[in-house]
């Protein structure tokens, strides 16, 4: 439909692609006679039709930049000075992939160590290759996930949070005996924590964890939820389905804790 001089981006993109343009044949009349008089003036013996695109010549970054470039990274180039719009996009945009990537690193871990928790100590973690979880390992991923005391989910439980460290060591040793597969206990002997896992197989995105610090005293009894818990408040105060999942683990876990308070009153 036109000719291919006429499509000035075409003709840049194949000056950068094999740093020559096709030769463009043009007619003696279309020189005129003004170069001619030039010629002779000047004395210069050029050719007339040397090709302004041979290689060595200007560089064709300059119909874009038209100076000096920046470098963001390797492989991306812009002209701060022409382009601060596209400097100020560029930036923001390699932000939002690095934050993006950087939770998505943190995800992965989290969920890593999370199935390692439930499944490190099956009969099938040959086949799975997970290996046991550690201490420092359990720290980390109860620093990466959410948690809440179980008075905060039913203000009815706040009694077992007031309870002293030798009755949490005793129902610590109950649901040992009481949920035998189910349990994951680590204990740290230099600091005198322990921390019992008690984990529900048939909803595997939280459990029950009991904590207990013998040195400082301090106890406390909550539900760990792999995913962060809903921040909009429930319509007519039911209870986020996280934890509708979780009541009937929770309930096996406090009739094992009253039948500890039961047994200690005997």
């Amino acid at each position: 439909m036109t000719s291919q001089r006429e499509l000035f981006p075409r003709l840049t993109a194949d000056m950068r692609r094999f740093k020559k343009l096709p030769q463009i044949h043009r007619e003696p009349s279309d020189l005129g006679g003004k170069f001619s008089r030039e010629r002779a003036e000047t004395g210069d013996s050029r050719e007339l039709d040397l090709d302004p695109w041979e290689e060595g010549g200007s560089d064709s970054s300059e119909f874009y930049s038209g100076g000096q470039q920046g470098r963001m990274a390797p492989g991306l180039f812009y002209s701060s000075p022409l382009f601060p719009l596209l400097a100020s996009e560029v930036t923001s945009a390699r932000k939002q992939i690095q934050t993006s990537v950087q939770q998505a690193m943190g995800h992965c871990r989290r969920d890593n160590l999370w199935r390692r928790l439930f499944h490190g100590e099956h009969l099938a973690s040959d086949k799975l290759k997970l290996s046991k979880l550690s201490f420092v390992e359990l720290e980390e991923l109860l620093n990466a996930v959410q948690s809440r005391l179980v008075g905060e989910i039913d203000p009815q439980l706040d009694c077992f949070l007031t309870m002293s460290p030798g009755w949490y060591q005793s129902l610590i040793k109950v649901l040992l005996s009481r949920f035998p597969q189910s349990c994951r206990h680590f204990v740290d002997a230099d600091s005198g924590i322990q921390y019992l896992a008690v984990l529900n197989q048939k909803f595997t995105d939280c459990f029950v964890l009991v904590f207990l610090n013998s040195q400082a005293g301090k106890t406390s009894l909550k539900v760990v939820f792999r995913e962060p818990l809903p921040s909009q408040p429930q319509p007519s105060n039911s209870p986020p389905p996280q934890l509708v999942s979780m009541y009937h683990h929770l309930e096996s876990v406090i009739n094992t804790a009253c039948f500890n308070l039961w047994t200690g009153l005997l």
